[in-house]
């Protein structure tokens, strides 16, 4: 088994006159990234992988949100999550090493939330509809896969275990 988590950076600061890489998370984005935290480590989810895109926003949703986490995991900024498409995601999901059981993506919509639709299936089924309404800022996606390697992944084949927003986990 494999179990994918999708962890959409929290609320960030409106784009400005600055560089979007450099968006800091406002101070509700802070507090709903501790939540998110909380709600992966009261239901034991602890990733052995992450993956996070270079944004800062998304570099500090998962700090505060690892610091909830009892288990170190290994972590690598990918380029290739900012602004990707489900697919690219998919093909990144795809690369993960096998020794990791459990990995988190976190990064940016539209692409994680069609990522995890693709992946369940994107039925008409009220857990479909639900995501494609509320994958709000900080939103926590777990998906499992009755595979035993990354590289078999397909779209479809994911069972939604966990879908949370910061306001659902508190």
């Amino acid at each position: 088994m494999r179990r994918l988590l999708l962890l959409r950076h929290a609320r960030a600061e409106p784009a400005g006159g600055g560089s979007d890489f450099d968006r800091a998370l406002t101070a509700e984005g802070r507090a709903d990234a501790r939540t998110v935290g909380a709600f992966m480590a009261e239901r034991k989810i602890s990733p052995g992988f992450a993956a996070m895109s270079p944004a800062r926003r998304a570099a500090k949703t998962w700090e505060l949100a690892r610091a909830n986490l009892s288990t170190p995991c290994d972590e690598v900024v990918d380029p290739r999550l900012y602004d990707a498409s489900a697919g690219q995601l998919l093909e990144v999901c795809r690369g993960i090493a096998a020794r990791h059981r459990t990995a988190v993506l976190i990064g940016h919509n539209p692409g994680l939330e069609a990522l995890a639709l693709v992946l369940t299936g994107n039925a008409l089924r009220t857990d479909a509809r639900y995501i494609r309404e509320k994958f709000s800022p900080g939103a926590l996606v777990v998906i499992d896969f009755d595979v035993t390697d990354w590289s078999e992944i397909d779209p479809g084949k994911g069972v939604l275990a966990f879908f949370a927003t910061p306001a659902s986990a508190k």
